[in-house]
């Protein structure tokens, strides 16, 4: 399977331009006529016809159709398939299938080598960047040696994109989206999924700079005080950054706070044997590290699911 992506910049001409704008609308005239029968036959309780049996038979009545791709084709029928199979799985949860919209999903400027087999190829077009090409490619993963850098606990919020234990201000995600993007943006940080996107980005980064990813549970984690570690509501009221410990009287961003003791729990894994070597692509816990090879371990307690949590070793 394709383990890498490689996105290159597309230069058409313009006749070029224009079949493949008619290519993007034939594709997702396809999908949604497939979904909808679909959809219709389920109502109905009957047995969905084949897919690419009713691709034969457009192909003899539209010449638009019979100038799409078999290998286009074929493909929207898989992705039909696939969206069906993962709205009946329980196990994935996945919501209702719905239509596509108009809009983004020949010479190529081929500024870096693909570094495996290709297995397929995406185009898209967007009126900022113009038409694209993104190739999955499987490739052999590396895995470097330990680093033996120092460890770092990392705290993934929505005010700061990330705020790490041994720095004194906050990452933030460049200003590239507009004022609609932005507000968009905003509610989907909150999300769960979100967070556990970064978790999971992180296992895919760790192993290819040497770095062990050590799972922690984040549970109060921007409410315990990093100088006299007793955790108190009280440290951090309301929902703002600020903490200060009702206790000894330590002040600091709750972010930092929170990596600080992210970074503790983590030494402690590690140092009780308890960071396993990970040996697959899972879904991450709520909470995850980062570093060297992958660790994994089990979330220490039945907490209610908060932000994504991380360390680097």
């Amino acid at each position: 399977k394709a383990s890498v992506g490689r996105r290159y910049r597309l230069e058409p001409t313009p006749a070029q331009h224009e079949v493949l704008r008619g290519f993007g609308h034939t594709r997702r005239y396809l999908y949604n006529a497939f979904v909808w029968a679909w959809l219709l036959a389920i109502d109905l309780g009957v047995r969905p016809d084949a897919s690419r049996v009713v691709v034969d038979e457009l192909r003899e009545c539209f010449d638009w159709v019979r100038a799409f791709p078999s290998q286009g084709a074929n493909e929207v029928v898989r992705d039909v398939e696939r969206a069906f199979a993962n709205w009946v799985d329980p196990a994935l949860a996945k919501g209702h299938p719905v239509y596509e919209k108009r809009g983004a999903r020949l010479r190529c400027r081929r500024h870096r080598a693909l570094p495996g087999v290709v297995r397929n190829a995406t185009f898209s077009y967007s009126p900022p960047s113009g038409w694209e090409v993104s190739f999955g490619v499987a490739a052999r993963e590396v895995v470097a040696p330990p680093n033996e850098m120092p460890g770092v606990g990392v705290d993934f919020g929505v005010a700061c994109s990330a705020f790490c234990s041994d720095e004194s201000s906050p990452r933030l995600l460049p200003p590239t989206l507009t004022p609609g993007e932005e507000q968009r943006l905003l509610g989907l940080e909150r999300r769960k999924a979100r967070q556990l996107a970064y978790a999971k980005k992180l296992d895919y980064k760790c192993p290819k700079l040497g770095s062990l990813h050590v799972p922690v549970d984040p549970w109060g984690t921007s409410r315990t005080c990093p100088s006299c570690t007793v955790r108190d509501p009280a440290n951090r009221p309301g929902c703002g950054r600020a903490f200060a410990c009702v206790h000894c009287g330590h002040q600091a961003h709750a972010d930092k706070v929170a990596a600080i003791t992210i970074e503790r729990r983590a030494a402690q894994l590690i140092a009780a044997g308890r960071a396993a070597n990970s040996t697959g692509r899972r879904k991450p816990s709520h909470a995850s590290g980062v570093g060297g090879s992958v660790k994994r371990v089990a979330p220490a307690g039945q907490h209610p699911p908060g932000r994504v949590e991380s360390t680097v070793a």
